[in-house]
């Protein structure tokens, strides 16, 4: 029988899970309903979005700049990690134990940002000029095309698929961006790993996908 990829992602409230440890270190993974691969307006969106937020392959963003920046984590970084299915869009920090609070509550506050369409014209630019390099960077040799091309030959988005990556950032709005962070950062799962007994977090209103 044909394998379907439509499934349902949908995170009907806000989920959230401690777990203790010993270790001298604060682990945060915070997750949101993303698009899928097939879904392409909103991928390449979102693929600006996290650059604008994270840096996209290479840190930077508003997460690094301002958590890294101010000494609050040893890194932070946000990606999509998404296929023919519909996938989430995750943010990934460690950090100290005191801090965990404090980082958590700064992601969301930069979630809200983007929720809210706080973003110019100018790191919109950048960040689809930052894309387009970080991907003319990848797939240099013939192993890593000939890979690519049976992906998305695999996928159902043609062999040649990767030939119009330049094209689909370029064709991408500020609007598309913000409309994006409004469709799916809304319920969010997030899990964290720290000698702390629990964590209580003071989130934003929260409005489901």
């Amino acid at each position: 029988s044909k394998i379907s990829f439509d499934r349902n992602n949908k995170i009907d409230h806000v989920i959230t899970g401690h777990k203790r440890s010993q270790k001298p270190t604060s682990v945060i993974v915070m997750g949101y309903p993303g698009p899928s691969i097939r879904e392409e307006k909103d991928y390449t969106a979102m693929m600006i979005l996290d650059t604008i937020m994270s840096g996209y392959d290479y840190p930077g963003g508003w997460l690094h700049d301002e958590l890294r920046g101010e000494g609050l984590v040893y890194g932070v970084h946000a990606l999509q990690l998404t296929g023919p299915a519909p996938g989430f869009f995750i943010v990934i920090a460690q950090t100290r134990p005191d801090a965990e609070k404090e980082v958590v509550s700064r992601i969301l506050k930069n979630i809200d940002k983007a929720k809210r369409g706080e973003i110019d014209e100018e790191e919109f630019l950048r960040a689809k000029e930052l894309v387009i390099a970080y991907h003319a960077q990848k797939n240099t040799t013939m192993e890593e095309q000939a890979q690519q091309a049976v992906l998305d030959e695999l996928y159902g988005l043609g062999f040649d698929y990767d030939k119009g990556f330049e094209n689909r950032v370029q064709s991408i709005s500020l609007d598309d961006v913000k409309h994006v962070a409004q469709k799916y950062f809304g319920n969010y799962v997030l899990a964290t790993v720290s000698p702390m007994e629990s964590l209580t977090v003071d989130e934003p209103n929260q409005k489901g996908r």
